[in-house]
């Protein structure tokens, strides 16, 4: 299967925001995949990107240890003294009804977002392009 894209990552959080009982809109952090007009931010940009977090910035990605990513971490359970993301839920490892979201038109269980947002860090981070 292949990857996901950029565009379909931000979808994806787009997504989880939007079903979220409470948006990140509101939270210290932001929708912080969107610039302030509300456009996706570049890769580049997005990839380097750290967030503000009660206890200070935080970048939200592990480009030597991928699958410890912050941004995945959170969303797959709490991490580092902090809950789950969206705040309150629902989350994508909800089994009870099982989450899913509607991205193009299609509906994307939890679990798929899940192995797509990993599967997607892990390809944009590999060797060649870690950073220290």
């Amino acid at each position: 299967m292949a990857v996901i894209s950029y565009d379909t990552l931000i979808k994806y959080l787009d997504a989880i925001d939007s079903k979220g009982n409470l948006s990140a809109a509101g939270a210290p952090h932001g929708v912080f995949w969107r610039d302030a007009a509300g456009n996706q931010l570049p890769l580049a940009g997005f990839k380097d990107l750290s967030i503000t977090v009660p206890g200070g910035p935080i970048k939200i990605f592990n480009a030597a240890q991928t699958d410890q990513s912050p941004l995945y971490l959170i969303l797959i359970g709490p991490w580092n003294g902090r809950p789950q993301m969206p705040k309150t839920g629902p989350f994508i490892t909800d089994k009870n009804p099982d989450y899913s979201v509607i991205v193009d038109g299609n509906a994307v269980s939890g679990d798929q977002i899940k192995s797509d947002i990993l599967a997607w860090i892990k390809q944009e981070f590999s060797v060649h392009d870690a950073r220290p």
